[in-house]
């Protein structure tokens, strides 16, 4: 494959040629003809599609047997992303309509990629972590329209500090974004001066519609995710232990989409913006663990906003009025 032919897809429009071929190095060709399934709802989510010429369908099977047409993908189109990022399985069946030709990156060379410390293979994961966060942001837009009413301007609780130790190495090496880490070293490198506080249940943590001032990672506890306006709320993810929100605002310099609330006392590491910028563009093996896991995150946030969801009614004060929950699709 030629660097030119790389240079035309959005995905990777802009990169020096030396990067663009050090990407190359990951891909393979794809060609295959009209009627060809490229991916399988249900099968293992192995490799990621960019659409160099050609016409695709992604297609979701009903309940009742049918099918259901999701899309097209067509010249440019970056398809498979989050069941690669996240190693899940496909959630709809991507058909060639027309011949179509374009590159795969496998598992085994994702794998690779992920960690891989070149300048190349830093952007290519950077903008695949981006192409998720913007499909959340989406979703996150869609819901907020959907319900209407106005986001709550109830201020972030201002929690307490936590003593830095108070969550031992070896705890703390055990949480879901630290798994791909072989070191505790390398977990402590990443928390080296972030601190750390403690909410208490209901407090606030992000508020919609302002921007964050910094990455919550989930220590301990459990924070609630929502899309929260006047009239309803939407609950669109439960962060547990290990758990990473915030990252929409921090890495697209936007607002927050979502509200969050702690729903019992949480302990929780704030990554500053320019930290996390910082390590996400560091070639060190503990930056390169921790921006697959932040890019992970974002991928499995966007599978559980797209599932159907319930909708909790709450009080003008942004507070549930009961446990009570209405299912709404």
């Amino acid at each position: 494959m030629s660097v030119p032919d790389l240079a035309a897809l959005p995905l990777l429009a802009g990169l020096p040629s030396a990067e663009l071929a050090q990407v190359a190095s990951f891909m393979t060709r794809l060609e295959v003809s009209a009627g060809t399934r490229v991916f399988v709802e249900g099968e293992s989510g192995d490799r990621l599609c960019l659409v160099e010429s050609g016409r695709l369908q992604a297609t979701v099977r009903m309940p009742d047997g049918s099918e259901r047409t999701l899309g097209h993908l067509e010249k440019g189109a970056t398809a498979g992303e989050i069941a690669l990022l996240t190693g899940g399985r496909r959630t709809a069946t991507v058909t060639a309509l027309t011949s179509t030709r374009g590159w795969i990156i496998d598992g085994r060379a994702f794998q690779a990629l992920r960690l891989d410390p070149r300048r190349g293979a830093i952007a290519l994961m950077r903008r695949l972590g981006m192409l998720a966060l913007s499909r959340l942001r989406v979703r996150y837009e869609a819901v907020a329209a959907e319900i209407g009413g106005l986001p709550s301007t109830e201020p972030v609780a201002p929690g307490e500090p936590v003593p830095e130790g108070a969550l031992g190495l070896d705890y703390l090496s055990s949480l879901l974004c630290f798994a791909g880490f072989e070191q505790p070293s390398y977990v402590a490198e990443v928390l080296r001066g972030v601190p750390s506080r403690a909410v208490q249940r209901g407090d606030l943590v992000l508020c919609e519609g302002a921007r964050p001032e910094s990455m919550v990672l989930v220590a301990r506890g459990a924070i609630e995710v929502t899309v929260r306006h006047t009239t309803a709320a939407r609950r669109m993810r439960l962060a547990g232990p290990g758990r990473l929100l915030g990252y929409a605002g921090i890495l697209d310099d936007g607002v927050s989409p979502v509200a969050a609330r702690a729903r019992e006392r949480t302990l929780m590491y704030e990554f500053p913006g320019d930290r996390v910028l910082e390590l996400l563009e560091d070639p060190g093996p503990a930056a390169r663990r921790f921006a697959a896991s932040v890019y992970e995150d974002i991928a499995r946030a966007v599978r559980q906003a797209e599932r159907p969801m319930a909708s909790t009614l709450v009080a003008s004060s942004g507070r549930p009025r009961s446990p009570a929950i209405s299912a709404r699709a």
